[in-house]
């Protein structure tokens, strides 16, 4: 496994461990905690994010944040950031094997699709939540290490 994979599977066991601690105080079973997330029924404190504590029935961990982008129990972010890198990861390894038009082709698709839509997600982040710590969500990335 990668660094940056094993770093993000470390970080989500921490997660899980932290609303685990108490298995007795989790308001729903596994399965009810997913379909909240998958019904959207799990928001963050802000629009447009969901969020794993409340999808579990606990309330916000930290009440003292500005915003739900760079939180730990955040997911939405995350799941965009995951896609993209994914892709990334899988347009690097075709362009690898193709043939040289092939290879043009996924060239293309990283420089002016993937790597701007990531970009945008953290130069979007930093401007709108300026005290957002996105490093978490940088190292979540594939290639975290070339944005910084």
């Amino acid at each position: 496994m990668t660094k940056t994979v094993e770093l993000a599977l470390l970080k989500a066991r921490t997660a899980i461990a932290v609303i685990m601690k108490h298995p007795e105080d989790i308001r729903g079973s596994v399965a009810d905690i997913l379909q909240n997330i998958a019904s959207g029924n799990a928001p963050g404190r802000q629009d447009g994010c969901l969020c794993l504590m409340t999808a579990a029935g606990f309330g916000c961990t930290d009440s003292e944040r500005s915003s739900c982008i760079g939180c730990g129990y955040e997911i939405y972010t995350k799941t965009i950031l995951h896609c993209l890198s994914k892709e990334y990861a899988r347009l690097v390894s075709l362009k690898k094997q193709s043939s040289a038009e092939e290879s043009v082709r996924c060239t293309k698709i990283l420089k002016e699709a993937i790597m701007p839509a990531i970009s945008e997600i953290f130069a979007a982040i930093k401007r709108m939540y300026p005290d957002a710590d996105i490093k978490n969500l940088i190292n979540a990335t594939e290639m975290g290490a070339m944005l910084c």
